[in-house]
């Protein structure tokens, strides 16, 4: 008999799921709790991301797949690895700086995304990066169904 009466759509896949929890919360804290200042959770959460991504790209190779999760799965990494890169390119290039008068108006609209200090905008950033947090995820669940649905 499955736990909750359902069988997993490969194997340790409910190991990967514990494992995915633990990403989740080296992501939120080097994301959000400790987010433009040095901290323990970066190395921590790009070992820990470099890892499953690279683990999900290996699923291509070793778990068999028909044409149509193949398809999905490969739009899902290309997406997500595309969003990442986006938002790595944003902060690497020349930031947009605002000038003194509009930057209190920015920061107040929408709150931390701009370094009221420094008048750099981030937006760009955050949605590249809120993207890549999206992406994979919601591939994934595209992913499953299809493979429930085909009885893989």
């Amino acid at each position: 008999m499955y736990r909750y009466g359902a069988k997993p759509l490969y194997p340790g896949m409910n190991l990967e799921a514990g494992l995915l929890v633990v990403q989740s919360v080296c992501s939120y804290m080097c994301d959000v709790a400790t987010f433009g200042r040095a901290s323990a959770w970066k190395p921590v959460d790009r070992f820990a991301a470099s890892t499953f991504v690279l683990w999900q790209c290996c699923k291509l190779v070793w778990l068999d797949m028909t044409w149509a999760e193949g398809l999905v799965w490969s739009a899902t990494l290309t997406a997500g690895i595309g969003c990442f890169r986006n938002s790595m390119t944003c902060l690497k290039s020349p930031p947009k700086r605002l000038r003194s008068h509009e930057v209190a108006g920015t920061a107040a609209a929408i709150g931390t995304e701009v370094d009221a200090d420094l008048g750099v905008d981030l937006r760009p950033y955050m949605w590249w990066h809120t993207a890549w947090h999206f992406s994979l995820p919601l591939g994934a669940a595209v992913w499953m169904a299809v493979r429930a649905s085909q009885g893989s």
